[in-house]
This record gives structure tokens, sequence and C-alpha cells, in this order.
């Protein structure tokens, strides 16, 4: 996915004070899913601070619930804070080791600090635990390949991603011609580049979420 940082979905940094205010579970303990809910409220909201405190509490509700911790490395991918980024995703994948989504935004933090080697690993588990959605991995690994160098293999790959995601995903869609424009614009092949840039502007997005919408709450 697209290497610059923007957040996933709907970690989109908008002013929120025009806004009613979120959803206050009433009672004294708030239950996980009440919880995951507000946190969703602030982070749709950008209140990533708000977000990141019910989404803590929310992990200390319920131990062993990995998609707190998934969140929070989302959110913390997203403004930079990459320690902490990998500590959740690594955390997420302790408890849930089969969900290959937490793999792939990991891979996106390693890309980030310079570690495309690590970053092709750790994907391609993903890639294996979650196959029906080949084209989230295929288009991560066409980016990994981007940056080393490699990029025959890097065309290969995100056309592989073209070719097994769903027409009705449009932010996906957004996100593979989007690597594949940047990637042409790397080797000059300024047909291929327009074309993309052509496929992109019909997509009608702008900056969707970063690197794929999948947030599981």
């Amino acid at each position: 996915m697209t290497l610059r940082v923007i957040a996933i979905a709907g970690l989109v940094f908008i002013g929120s004070c025009a806004y009613p205010p979120p959803y206050e579970p009433t009672g004294p303990v708030l239950s996980y899913e009440e919880h995951m809910r507000l946190a969703s409220v602030y982070e749709r909201r950008g209140e990533t601070g708000l977000a990141l405190r019910e989404y803590k509490k929310a992990a200390m509700a319920e131990a062993g619930r990995a998609h707190p911790h998934f969140a929070m490395g989302n959110i913390y991918l997203a403004v930079g804070y990459y320690l902490e980024a990998e500590d959740s995703f690594l955390k997420a994948i302790e408890l849930e080791p089969e969900v290959g989504v937490f793999y792939n935004n990991l891979g996106w933090l390693y890309l980030q600090t310079g570690r495309p080697i690590q970053a092709d690993a750790i994907v391609r588990r993903g890639l294996v635990n979650d196959p029906r959605r080949s084209y989230i991995y295929f288009d991560t690994l066409g980016v990994v390949e981007t940056v080393l160098g490699s990029f025959a293999e890097a065309e290969l790959l995100l056309n592989e991603a073209l070719a097994s995601i769903p027409h009705t995903d449009t932010v996906g869609l957004f996100h593979i011609y989007t690597h594949l424009h940047e990637l042409y614009l790397i080797t000059g092949e300024e047909d291929k580049a327009d074309e993309a840039k052509r496929r992109i502007r019909e997509l009608g997005l702008i900056a969707p979420p970063f690197p794929y919408p999948w947030i599981i709450r």
C-alpha cells in the first residue's frame, strides 16, 4: 500500500467540534463492546487520543481480544509512533495469529521504517492465513518489490492483485492503481502511468484509508 502515512478505516484527521457529543453508555462500568464502539466514534472524528484511551480500556476489559491492539497499532502507525505500533501489532498477532491483516499492517510498518525484507516475510505469512483476500497481500508485496528495485516482479504482483480483487472494492482498486502509477513513474513507462492515473480518476476517490480498510471491531 501507499508509502505516505494516511489513516486506516476512518482515521481521517478532521476537526470534530461541530459534531454532537459521542455515544456515551451509562452505567458504572462499560463493556468491551461499548469501549470499542466509543473508540470507533472518536477515531472517525480524528480524536485519536480519546480513541486510544477507549481501545486501551477495551483491551483491559477483555485481555484475550486482539482487535483493540490492532486498532491501536493502526493509529500509532498513522501518526508515526512506530515502536508503539509494532508492539501493538505484535500483541494482536500473539493473541490471534490466524488473522492475516495483522501481518499485512505490520508489514507496512516495516516498510515505513526501512525494513523491506522483514516486510516481505511478514506479509507472506498473512497471505498464507488469508488466501481468499490475496489481493491485499499481493498489493503490499508489490510495493515491497518496488522498494527493493525488483520492478518486473512488482508489476506482476500488482497485476495479480488487480486480477483477484472484487470490482466492488473501489478503495482497494484505488490503492493498487496508485501503486502501479508510482511504479511506472519510477520505471519511466509514461503510457502505463497515464493509464493507471486515468483509472484512479475514474474511481473518484481522494486519499482513501491507509493501507487498507481492514479494521475488525
